[in-house]
C-alpha cells in the first residue's frame, strides 16, 4: 500500500503514516522492519510483514531452502514483538 498511497506525491513516508491515521487506516502492507518505528508512531501497524531476503526464485518454492526461511520467519515474528507489532 505505501507505493499506491503515495503515488504520484513527494510525500515522505512519515506523511503518508500520518495521513493515512487520520484517515483511519490501521497500517501498510509490506513495509520493512526499519520503517516499522514510523508506522508505530502513528498507531498504525505493519499489516503484512514481507519475507526478508526471500524472492519468488528463492522463496517456499524450493524445499531446500525450507528450514533457512523458517529460522527467518521466526526471527521476523520476534522482531515484531520486540517492536510491539502483532503476530
Amino acid at each position: 500500500m505505501r507505493v499506491v498511497f503515495g503515488a504520484g506525491t513527494k510525500m515522505s513516508f512519515d506523511d503518508m503514516c500520518r495521513e493515512a491515521a487520520r484517515l483511519g487506516c490501521h497500517g501498510f502492507d509490506l513495509i520493512a522492519p526499519q520503517d516499522w518505528p514510523t508506522l508505530k508512531k502513528y498507531g498504525l501497524t505493519c499489516t503484512m510483514a514481507p519475507a526478508m531476503g526471500v524472492t519468488i526464485r528463492d522463496g517456499l518454492i524450493r524445499p531446500e531452502l525450507h528450514d533457512a526461511i523458517e529460522r527467518s520467519m521466526h526471527d521476523e515474528i520476534d522482531h515484531g514483538r520486540m517492536t510491539g507489532k502483532r503476530e
